[in-house]
This record gives structure tokens, C-alpha cells and sequence, in this order.
């Protein structure tokens, strides 16, 4: 009877002592308060409240398992790999016949889960004094549902700060966005010697494409297409610069070959390791009826007439990649009615189930088949098609800006 009552007013006394700290690790998480701080609470109720002075609490943080807190692990103990040694197990575990050496020493095993997601493990020692009631096995269950109260609410703060961090990002990515669509020309340029249109198609929000067309000071206009090495944000910062240099350079210069030298010492000039750009530019010069062009680094572009289509191959690195001026720009004849297809090599760049590259050559063949009396959207959504279509897919892996301009 003695030790009846006694284990009976132990319960009580620990129980209203339990609840207590239930109440304060609840009134934690409402307020919501650090990991860190539920975690000192739930080391102090194993080891103070319930007089367990051997244990081990491990939490996966940022895809590693970390030992949080523990007490009284030998040197082995302190060596416990979690993924080897408590990986396999997935509900409480009495470990009394447990061989592993570095848990045999622990008696009882907590893991909690979320789906079938570890989140943290919990090894208890019972004591050596076996006079003394085990507060493991009187409170096993109050252990668990601890353990699963606190690193729920743990992991709940964690995924709500990355959601709220995704939601931030992705608000900056559409203001990101947004800006550099403003950064395009709106409308394109049009008038009696010519008349253009663009698509922007971007992998993500924001993408290393760029194209534009400019009046510079002599009256003609000036045609830009071009491709920053990677994607995302960095690309999208390049293509900002260029955008700001090539259009101010074109208030006060009309020389095409000066223009390119321009970019070129100012894309050197920032000293971007691993990045460069590809750009194909051209100036109508309508009282000749001439195009120059200088094509660094670009695709092949395309000049569709009514009966045959000219090739407008790369003349020279591309920018950021050699300091040296060019001398030269090339030249060609134009026709009434001949569009300036122009392209970046997310159009071309895409494969079948065969493993064949559409390339240039392929682009041409498609080019050949357009109607070019369509408008020139029309002519550009079917080329976007017939990529798509030969690839057999529903979109890409690059980002995608055409450029056409049909000479009147």
C-alpha cells in the first residue's frame, strides 16, 4: 500500500507539473517563438520535470540531420549516424534487444514523422536505480505527443517562412518582369520603308533575350537582336546594360561599326566572368536599299524573299569575348517585300525523338514553306509552331525573341 500511494502522489505531483509545461510549450507556439526556445523547453521537461538523464534529440535541418540537444552519450554515442542507425526505424521502438552498439545502450526509440518524412528522432535511457519508478514508461506517451507537438509546429514555421520567402521572390520576379517587358519597344517602329513585329517568349519570368529597333540620328533605323549566356537574373541584368548602351549610343552615333565597338568595350569593361552576348545587328540604309549587318556570335539569320532565302552567317566573336574593334560590316542587297527574319537560338535549339537538332538548316526548311504574304505575327507564330511541332513537345528549355522586319 505504501508504495502504492507513493507512485500515487508521484503521478500527481508530476502530472500537474506536466501539464504545466504543456501549457508553456502551447503558449510558445502561439506566440510563435523560436525553435530554439521550444526546443530548451522540451530538453527541460525530459530532463528536469521527468528525471531522464540520459537522451538524444536529432531534427533534420536544411536536409542534415543535427543532434539539437542530448545528455550523457558516450564518445560512441556522440558518433550516431542517423540515417545508417535510426533511418530504418518508423514507430516508437523499445530497443532492449537492439544489437546496433551505438544504440544498445538506450531503451527506448521516438520517431516523428510527417507523411513519410522523418523529422526527428528521440533516443531515452531508463534509469539505473531500479528502485526508482521509470518516468519513461509512465510518460512514454506524453514523450511522444511532445515531441510531435513541438517539431510539427517547428517544421509549420519553416515551411510558412518558405512559403512567405517564395511569395516575396516571386512578387520580385513579376516586378522583375514587368520591367524588363517595359524595356522593349512599345510599339515597334513602323513607317512607308518598312514595317515590324516581335515576340518575347522567356523560360522563366525573366530571361536573357533582347531586341530592339532604333532610329539613329541620320534618319535610318537600326535592327537588334541578342542572346545573354545563362538565364534568370544575371542574364536579365546583362541585357538591362546592354539595352541602356545600345539605345544612348544611338542618340549621337549613326555608324553601325562604331556602335558595336561601343558595346563591345563596355560589355569588356565590366569584367563578368562566363559571360558574353550574341547579337546579330543590322541597319537599313533606304536610300541605297542596303543592309548592313554585323552578326557576332549569333545564329545564322534569314532574309525570306518571294523566291529564295539568304543566310546572314556570323562575322566575328561575340561580344565580351575579344576587346579588338572590327573594321567591317557586311552588306547586302534588298528587294521590295523581303522580311529580316531574325531569331535567338531557343528557336533552333530543340530536338526530336530521334535526337536530331532542328539547326539553321531546319529553320530555313520551315521558312520556305510560310506563306510570307502573312502578317508578320503570322509568319512568326508558325515558325514558333513548327519548332514546337519537331521537337514534339509543348514548350521549351530556353528563352525565345523573334525579330521581323518586312522591307515595303
Amino acid at each position: 500500500m505504501e508504495r502504492g500511494e507513493s507512485l500515487h502522489k508521484i503521478k500527481i505531483k508530476e502530472n500537474k507539473a506536466l501539464i504545466k509545461e504543456l501549457f508553456a510549450v502551447s503558449n510558445a507556439i502561439n506566440n510563435n517563438r523560436k525553435a530554439s526556445e521550444l526546443y530548451q523547453l522540451f530538453q527541460k521537461i525530459i530532463q528536469e520535470d521527468l528525471g531522464i538523464s540520459k537522451f538524444a534529440f536529432y531534427r533534420m535541418v536544411d536536409q542534415s540531420w543535427v543532434r539539437v540537444f542530448s545528455n550523457a552519450l558516450s564518445t560512441e554515442e556522440k558518433n550516431i549516424d542517423v540515417e545508417k542507425d535510426l533511418g530504418h526505424f518508423h514507430d516508437l521502438k523499445a530497443l532492449t534487444h537492439e544489437e546496433e552498439t551505438r544504440l544498445k545502450d538506450f531503451d527506448f526509440l521516438i520517431p516523428v514523422f510527417h507523411k513519410e518524412k522523418a523529422l526527428a528522432y528521440v533516443l531515452l535511457k531508463e534509469s539505473s536505480d531500479e528502485n526508482k519508478f521509470s518516468p519513461i514508461i509512465r510518460n512514454l506517451n506524453y514523450i511522444q505527443t511532445l515531441a510531435n507537438v513541438i517539431v510539427v509546429a517547428v517544421e509549420n514555421k519553416r515551411l510558412f517562412k518558405e512559403q512567405v520567402k517564395k511569395e516575396q521572390e516571386q512578387k520580385e520576379m513579376d516586378m522583375a518582369a514587368r520591367i524588363q517587358r517595359s524595356l522593349l519597344p512599345s510599339p515597334l517602329p513602323s513607317n512607308g520603308h518598312f514595317e515590324s513585329a516581335a515576340v518575347m517568349q522567356p523560360h522563366h519570368d525573366i530571361g536573357g533575350d533582347y531586341y530592339d529597333v532604333v532610329k539613329s540620328p541620320d534618319g535610318d533605323h537600326i535592327f537588334l537582336i541578342a542572346d545573354i549566356s545563362g538565364k534568370g537574373t544575371s542574364a536579365a541584368l546583362i541585357m538591362s546594360n546592354l539595352q541602356a548602351f545600345f539605345r544612348s549610343t544611338c542618340r549621337y552615333e549613326s555608324n553601325l561599326l562604331s556602335i558595336f565597338n561601343t558595346l563591345n568595350e563596355n560589355l569588356n569593361q565590366l569584367e563578368i566572368e562566363d559571360k558574353f552576348i550574341t547579337l546579330f545587328m543590322a541597319k537599313y540604309v533606304q536610300k541605297e536599299g542596303k543592309l548592313r549587318f554585323i552578326n557576332a556570335g549569333h545564329p545564322e539569320q534569314f532574309i525570306v524573299g518571294s523566291d529564295e532565302i539568304r543566310s546572314l552567317k556570323s562575322c566575328r566573336s561575340p561580344l565580351g569575348i575579344r576587346l579588338d574593334q572590327i573594321e567591317q560590316a557586311e552588306e547586302v542587297t534588298i528587294n521590295k517585300d523581303d522580311i529580316l527574319f531574325c531569331y535567338t537560338d531557343g528557336l533552333i535549339d530543340v530536338y526530336n525523338e530521334n535526337k536530331e537538332w532542328l539547326s539553321e538548316a531546319g529553320l530555313s526548311r520551315i521558312l520556305k514553306e510560310i506563306d510570307t504574304n502573312q502578317d508578320l505575327t503570322e509568319i512568326q507564330k508558325n515558325a514558333l509552331e513548327e519548332s514546337l511541332r519537331f521537337s514534339g513537345r509543348i514548350d521549351r528549355d530556353d528563352d525565345v525573341a523573334l525579330l521581323g522586319i518586312r522591307f515595303l
